[in-house]
């Protein structure tokens, strides 16, 4: 086991076992020697941790979808980068956030889809998947960890989205056929 660096807290890959909610419990996201640098902003690292992240059956659920990619699409990734900025600020970077497990929404905006996809939508998944600890006011350097995660996971699902079409294709005219043309088969 690595020593943890002085003055700073411990990061998740210092142990494979971490504590949440006083209970110890093994973390399958800690891969010692895997490359893992606590504030890291590398987009190889992140693409990392986002694909150990997004393995696991319910982070690996969420995906961006047509309304979100629109959403982006009629602003810049700068912008939702400032949304999330904002949001994590006001809902996760508190002591002690109002409503802990509950403050992030399942919809609404392209931000809240990635929090949950990357585990960065509460206190417990954040100490618990990215070893940022509970009970202290999240650092300048936290949050800009968490919001690099984030955006991270917006790019790379935006690269995946299909080819989007400027406008819808022209519906096909299919002829209409009245209830009594239609020949019921021979029985015999």
């Amino acid at each position: 086991m690595r020593a943890a660096l002085p003055g700073r807290h411990r990061s998740h890959c210092d142990s494979p076992v971490t504590t949440v909610g006083g209970r110890r419990r093994w973390s399958p996201f800690c891969v010692s020697g895997a490359g893992y640098a606590p504030h890291m902003t590398d987009n190889q690292q992140l693409d990392e941790r986002i694909g150990r992240i997004t393995r696991t059956p319910f982070r690996s659920r969420f995906h961006l979808r047509d309304s979100e990619v629109d959403y982006i699409a009629a602003r810049d990734m700068d912008t939702m980068k400032r949304h999330a900025e904002d949001f994590i600020a006001a809902r996760l970077a508190p002591r002690n956030p109002p409503r802990d497990g509950k403050q992030t929404p399942w919809k609404g905006h392209p931000v809240f889809l990635a929090q949950h996809a990357t585990a960065t939508c509460c206190r417990t998944c954040l100490q618990s998947t990215h070893g940022i600890t509970a009970g202290h006011a999240l650092t300048a350097a936290e949050q800009s960890e968490v919001v690099a995660v984030i955006c991270r996971w917006i790019e790379l699902e935006l690269a995946a989205a299909p080819a989007r079409r400027s406008a819808p294709a022209p519906p096909t005219a299919v002829p209409r056929r009245s209830r009594r043309a239609v020949m019921q088969p021979a029985l015999f």
